[in-house]
């Protein structure tokens, strides 16, 4: 007998397309951690190479974030998706900006400043910024994510 809470969709009997051979939360979680021990690092390289301390506290947020996907946080989950996008869209503005009315007033700052930069500087890093956050934000939405992180929620 078919569940009535069910949506007609999923009461199909599919499995849901299985994108990663471990489970997604750990993966994002470790994702996001890794990315937050790189930012701590890249505080130490610019301190010990350009004698620059740029205290970065999104390290922190990255790591939380991290652990609280570790841990199935649905919650933690739809926030990090959100701030993700949020990051994702202040990317595309900068990257419409450059393009729009050129890059010479930005500034990049990648161990050392970059002043008065070509379009191309400012673009590549902004493409790397986009597949590094786009990642997290693909995953997270996906029917195996939505699955592992509602099964936590109904078991507890």
């Amino acid at each position: 007998m078919a569940n009535p809470y069910q949506s007609p969709r999923h009461a199909s009997g599919k499995p849901a397309r299985v994108w990663l051979p471990w489970p997604i939360h750990v993966f994002a979680g470790r994702y996001f951690q890794v990315i937050s021990v790189i930012q701590i690092v890249s505080m130490g390289i610019g301190l010990l190479l350009f004698d620059r301390l740029n205290m970065d506290p999104s390290c922190v947020l990255t790591w939380w974030g991290g652990s609280c996907l570790v841990r199935r946080n649905s919650i933690a989950r739809r926030w990090v998706i959100g701030f993700c996008i949020f990051l994702l869209s202040g990317v595309a503005f900068m990257g419409a900006y450059a393009m729009l009315f050129g890059a010479s007033s930005f500034s990049i700052r990648i161990f050392y400043e970059i002043e008065h930069p070509t379009l191309t500087h400012v673009l590549v890093p902004l493409g790397i910024i986009v597949c590094i956050l786009a990642v997290p934000v693909f995953l997270l939405q996906t029917a195996q994510a939505i699955a592992e992180f509602n099964s936590h929620e109904n078991a507890g």
